[in-house]
C-alpha cells in the first residue's frame, strides 16, 4: 500500500517521545503551558514534538506534506492539504495535553498517512506504557508483536464505554448521560489515542466523540478497523479525514455493538 513501513513510523514516535515529551512529564514549568482558548492547552512538549515529527516524517516520505494540530491552530488553511494530491501526514504531537499537564499518564503521540483522502497507515504511541499500536490498510493492526482484535459483541448493560459528553449539545448530552447509566462502565478518558487502542485491544467496547478533528481520529479509525471495529457517524456513513466539520462520531468493537450504542445515544425520532 505504501513504501513506508509502520515500524519506521513507530520508531520515530517513540524517539521523539523519549527526547522531548517524557522529560517534561510531571516536570512542566508554568511558562511551558499556554491556554489556546477555552481551557485547551498547548505545552512546549506539543510544539517541539510536532516540529521534530514534521521534519522526520517528510524525510521518511519525500514529497509528502504535514497537517499538524498546532500548525493548524496557527493557520487553518493547512487543513486543505488533506484533500490535495500529495501524501499527507496527520500528526497529533501530544494527544491528551490537558491530561499531560495534570500529571495523568493518559496521553499519546499519533501519526497517520493519508493518500488521496484515504488513511493507509496509522500509529499511536502510548508513552508511559512504551507501547505502540500500528496498522497498515489491509494488513491488520499490531502492538507489542501481537495482532490486535476487538472484543465480541455485548449487550447494552455489559458495555465498557468511553462516551465523552463535554462538548455535546442538549438534549444529546442528557440522552448520553442517561444511556451511560445503563452501561457496565463509562470512562471519559479525554485522549482519543488511548481510547482507540483500548477499543482495538478489546478493553473498551464503544466510544462517542462530538468533535472530529482529523488528528484525533484518522490513525485510530484505521487501527480500530484493522482490528475488526467500526467508526461511523450516526447515519452509518463511515468516518473519513476529508470531512472535518461533521459532529458526532461513534467508534465500536463491531457493527452490532456500534448499532447498540448508536440506538442508545440517538434513539429513533429523537431531535
Amino acid at each position: 500500500m505504501t513504501t513506508v513501513r509502520p515500524d519506521r513510523v513507530a520508531a520515530l514516535l517513540e524517539e521523539v517521545t523519549e527526547d522531548v515529551i517524557l522529560p517534561r512529564f510531571r516536570n512542566l514549568k508554568s511558562g511551558d503551558i499556554t491556554d489556546k482558548g477555552g481551557g485547551d492547552y498547548v505545552t512546549l512538549a506539543d510544539q517541539e514534538s510536532e516540529a521534530l515529527l514534521t521534519r522526520a516524517l517528510t524525510d521518511l516520505l519525500p514529497g509528502s506534506v504535514v497537517v499538524g494540530e498546532e500548525a493548524v491552530h496557527g493557520d487553518a488553511s493547512i487543513l486543505a492539504r488533506i484533500s490535495g494530491d500529495a501524501p499527507v501526514w496527520i500528526i497529533d504531537p501530544l494527544d491528551g495535553t490537558n491530561n499531560f499537564t495534570k500529571g495523568s499518564d493518559l496521553f499519546a503521540v499519533m501519526a497517520a498517512l493519508v493518500v488521496k483522502g484515504q488513511t493507509v497507515l496509522g500509529a499511536i504511541h502510548l508513552p508511559v506504557r512504551r507501547e505502540t499500536a500500528t496498522a497498515e490498510l489491509g494488513s491488520g493492526a499490531f502492538m507489542a508483536g501481537r495482532k490486535l482484535r476487538t472484543a465480541p459483541p455485548r449487550p447494552l448493560d455489559e458495555l465498557r464505554a468511553s462516551v465523552h459528553t463535554r462538548y455535546l449539545p442538549q438534549p444529546l448530552r442528557g440522552r448520553a448521560h442517561a444511556a451511560t447509566q445503563q452501561f457496565r462502565s463509562n470512562e471519559e478518558v479525554f485522549c482519543c489515542g488511548q481510547v482507540y487502542v483500548a477499543l482495538a485491544d478489546g478493553r473498551f467496547d464503544g466510544a462517542l466523540y462530538w468533535r472530529t478533528y482529523p488528528w484525533d481520529h484518522a490513525m485510530g479509525e484505521l487501527i480500530l478497523a484493522e482490528a475488526g471495529g467500526v467508526t461511523a457517524y450516526a447515519d452509518e456513513s463511515p468516518y473519513t479525514p476529508l470531512e472535518q466539520g461533521r459532529k458526532g462520531l461513534i467508534a465500536a468493537s463491531d457493527l452490532v455493538t456500534w448499532r447498540t450504542l448508536r440506538d442508545a445515544l440517538f434513539p429513533p425520532n429523537s431531535p
